[in-house]
């Protein structure tokens, strides 16, 4: 049997996921597993999971690398370098203990590291930025105006309990708008709901301009209807409130990844973030932020996270 601590070259990844298919289909006890790999040698179970590490710290060094020379970059030898640096580095830390928290939402390193570069955002950098910047606007009015909706009331199925929840620990009342970061699957892509409860209308964007989607459309007026029962309040009796709009303002044009350059192309949950931000804070007739801004947005949106913003 091949020790896996002493192979001086890892296999494939893709050669690893067949193995671990073929073991998972496998009638015999995981534990007697052996498998055969041409110029590696005999592996069992055990074996292959240390093999699987091996590539996964690979990959998070080569991630890290990149990470420390982004932040180098965009933040230009700002103060707080050394913090997020080291902030970005506690992904080697095995207990998986949390950067920040804000209301019910948690971000990890691995959570923060999206911010980097043009990757992806995921449900919990959207919610946790955008129930902050809600929150903030809301103490700096003394009032409940903004209330940020979980991303993924969006599409799926509404959870009843969420909704009523979130009715009676806000003051609906005096609700103005309520954001909802629409996750578009088929795109992979995000865009913005915004439920303007003095209009009773909700106004959908995104940097592409999609059409609406469909789920939205259900979803949204689950949501009105969610909101009415358990509140009574007539500013969300669903005959009042008409189909979904664009809005008024459109969001500035999000970059095509198909074109030479990738700058932006990946930032559609970093305009989402932006937007919530400018309308929280009443800038309405257009906004502060372009895609060319995205590596600066970017590493604000990290300082945010952190608490180091000022």
């Amino acid at each position: 049997m091949m020790d896996p601590i002493t192979v001086k070259e890892l296999p494939p990844q893709s050669v690893l996921n067949n193995i671990k298919k073929e073991f998972a289909t496998s009638q015999n006890v995981a534990s007697q597993l052996v498998v055969k790999i041409n110029s590696f040698g005999d592996f069992n179970m055990d074996g292959i999971r240390i093999l699987e590490r091996f590539h996964h710290l690979k990959r998070l060094r080569a991630e890290v690398s990149f990470e420390k020379k982004w932040i180098k970059t965009v933040l230009k030898k700002n103060s707080f370098e050394e913090e997020v640096t080291h902030a970005l580095l506690d992904r080697w830390n095995l207990e998986s203990s949390y950067l920040a928290s804000y209301g019910n939402y948690r971000i990890t390193s691995q959570e923060l590291s999206l911010l980097c570069g043009e990757r992806y955002l995921s449900d919990e950098i959207l919610n946790f930025l955008g129930h902050k910047f809600c929150e903030r606007a809301n103490n700096e009015h003394q009032a409940c105006l903004n209330i940020l909706l979980p991303s993924f009331l969006s599409s799926g199925n509404i959870i009843n309990s969420v909704v009523s929840k979130i009715c009676v620990s806000h003051d609906m009342a005096s609700v103005v708008q309520m954001f909802l970061p629409v996750h578009m699957q088929n795109e992979c892509h995000w865009g913005l709901a915004i439920f303007s409860v003095r209009e009773c209308k909700v106004f959908f964007d995104d940097g592409y301009h999609y059409p609406v989607p469909e789920e939205l459309k259900r979803n949204a007026t689950d949501i009105i209807n969610i909101i009415y029962q358990t509140t009574s309040n007539d500013n969300f009796h669903p005959s009042k409130w008409c189909q979904i709009e664009r809005f008024k303002v459109p969001m500035p044009d999000q970059p095509s990844s198909s074109r030479r350059t990738t700058t932006s192309c990946g930032s559609c949950g970093v305009a989402v973030i932006c937007s919530i931000r400018d309308i929280c804070i009443g800038v309405t007739n257009e906004f502060t932020w372009s895609y060319k801004d995205t590596p600066r947005l970017r590493a604000e949106l990290i300082l945010e996270v952190l608490d180091l913003f000022t």
